[in-house]
């Protein structure tokens, strides 16, 4: 890695591994076999279960997030960036360090039980995605390393594990506490 002092402030130290190059080694990396990074927000249940909410910029996976953070039976792994890796026949998700604008990134992990693509509406329903749906709509909220083959084929098969091994619905919702309570009824 390269830098060049005078584009950083005077008297600042450089920390070479700073965002975004951090990150896309990192995607570089788990695109070897290893996982993939999603953007979405993460949370564990009462149960250990993990749940994904994953949509593209303002999709609404912080307000999401912070929704659930009135309930002292669920840990929000990330507002933001996940990252899922599949082990055997499970998939898990951990929580990153690069959250989104609700400030939230917690470094435990969960099998993976359920992902909702998220979308604002009205009131809140739940649709039901074929697979070949719920990976197309993983990839398009991936992390994908387009630089390398190798690494896009991986994480192509590996989005379509996930979506062969989690139920995968679209959620519609209103961004108020009744989203919760419809997630934890459903």
């Amino acid at each position: 890695v390269r830098m060049r002092r005078e584009v950083f402030q005077d008297r600042l130290p450089i920390y070479p591994l700073q965002y975004p190059l951090d990150e896309l080694l990192l995607v570089h990396l788990l695109s070897r076999g290893r996982g993939v990074e999603i953007h979405g927000s993460g949370l564990v249940d009462s149960t250990g279960a993990g749940h994904l909410f994953a949509g593209q910029s303002g999709a609404g996976k912080t307000t999401m997030a912070n929704l659930w953070l009135s309930d002292p039976t669920t840990t929000i792994l990330s507002d933001e960036r996940i990252i899922l890796r599949k082990e055997g026949e499970t998939i898990w998700m951990y929580g990153t360090p690069w959250h989104g604008e609700g400030r939230i990134a917690n470094p435990g992990r969960a099998p993976l039980r359920r992902i909702f693509f998220l979308r604002h509406g009205t009131r809140n329903t739940l649709a039901p995605q074929r697979q070949a749906d719920a990976a197309a709509r993983l990839f398009a909220c991936s992390f994908t390393p387009f630089h390398s083959a190798k690494g896009l084929e991986f994480t192509l098969d590996t989005l379509g594990d996930i979506a062969r091994l989690c139920r995968c619905e679209e959620l519609t919702f209103v961004p108020d506490a009744g989203a919760v309570a419809f997630v934890k009824a459903s």
